[in-house]
């Protein structure tokens, strides 16, 4: 009861943190820039558990993504923007590949193992328009793919134990079964709004909510990124994946070399988690997941040219009763625009 309350306690805090932050007027406060981008973006994303020593829960994720410049944008998207409440918002669409790996703690067992998460992989593809202006950007995005066997997560996670030497993850048998997902997503950030100038470094705090709709997750978040570094780049944080925005693929760099350390934190209510809730229209294993959770991320990012890299490393709270600790793992990233 008291763990509950915590998470209750952190996720109103959290909430309010992005409310008092994030007054859309402020956005009114900052330029827009008023030529087109012409550089689209490339990114790739790999998570793993591995990088933080362990090998369970959320155990990796890899997306490869595209977001085109703003002066490649087909003639029905700017037909549609031209509906949009700010019409002259820099828009570009996006577009990623990406699979997700989740299993329990013990992968040794070859029988089912109750009271922990199951074993789950989700293949999908995703397809965004990002809307930008100045400091805020609206990001909507439909995700397709399968969550189950097609998902391919017992090939591509024992394949790459025998890469490394690793053991044999052998409870895949006992999966959550074939289900086509479908997810809705919409983002919205405020770049900057809140910034500093400390020993002659840039700082920043970039607020955000958002939510998804679907079979595979439906929840609401809101939380706050911040930044400190040299040259800034106009970016809104390095991607995620699970599946990542569109929106978060996006960065313009200011000069040549910019470098920045980032640390995050939001709140998440849960209405549904295929992985944790299980299929939707067959029994399959599941656990009884938390309602609220929080999640923490700190890192390094660094761009040079029109090259963008970071580092991050990311704690979760634990998202079903019984489980015995926060879920850990590391991101890098790797972003070229063209």
């Amino acid at each position: 009861m008291k763990k509950c309350l915590d998470y209750k306690i952190l996720f109103a805090l959290m909430l309010g943190c992005s409310l008092l932050l994030a007054p859309t007027a402020r956005a009114d406060d900052q330029p827009s820039r008023t030529e087109e981008d012409n550089k689209g973006i490339f990114t790739l994303a790999f998570e793993n558990d591995y990088f933080v020593g362990q090998d369970e829960e959320y155990t990796s994720g890899e997306r490869i993504s595209w977001l085109s410049s703003e002066t490649s944008m087909p003639d029905w998207v700017r037909y549609l923007g031209s509906y949009a409440p700010n019409p002259t918002d820099h828009k570009r669409i996006g577009i990623s590949l990406g699979q997700s790996i989740f299993t329990p703690r013990n992968t040794l067992s070859n029988t089912p193992i109750l009271n922990d998460r199951p074993y789950a992989a989700w293949l999908y593809g995703s397809m965004g328009v990002i809307a930008e202006t100045g400091p805020v950007i609206n990001t909507y995005q439909l995700t397709l793919g399968v969550v189950g066997p097609d998902a391919l997560g017992k090939q591509v996670q024992n394949s790459i134990h025998d890469l490394i030497g690793d053991h044999t993850a052998n409870g895949w048998r006992y999966q959550l079964k074939n289900e086509p997902g479908a997810v809705l997503t919409y983002d919205h950030k405020w770049r900057g709004y809140y910034q500093r100038n400390p020993f002659g470094l840039s700082f920043d705090a970039t607020p955000h909510i958002g939510a998804n709709l679907g079979n595979v997750y439906t929840n609401a978040m809101t939380g706050v990124m911040f930044r400190l570094g040299h040259n800034l780049p106009d970016d809104y944080g390095p991607p995620e994946i699970q599946p990542s925005l569109a929106g978060s693929d996006f960065f313009i760099p200011t000069h040549e070399l910019g470098w920045y350390f980032f640390a995050g934190i939001d709140g998440e209510a849960v209405g549904r988690n295929i992985f944790l809730d299980g299929n939707t229209f067959q029994s399959s294993p599941s656990v009884n997941k938390r309602d609220l959770v929080a999640n923490a991320v700190g890192g390094i990012a660094a761009t040079y040219g029109q090259a963008r890299i970071a580092y991050n490393y990311a704690f979760r709270t634990d998202e079903f009763r019984g489980e015995p600790r926060m879920n850990n793992f590391g991101a890098v990233t790797l972003a070229y625009r063209f």
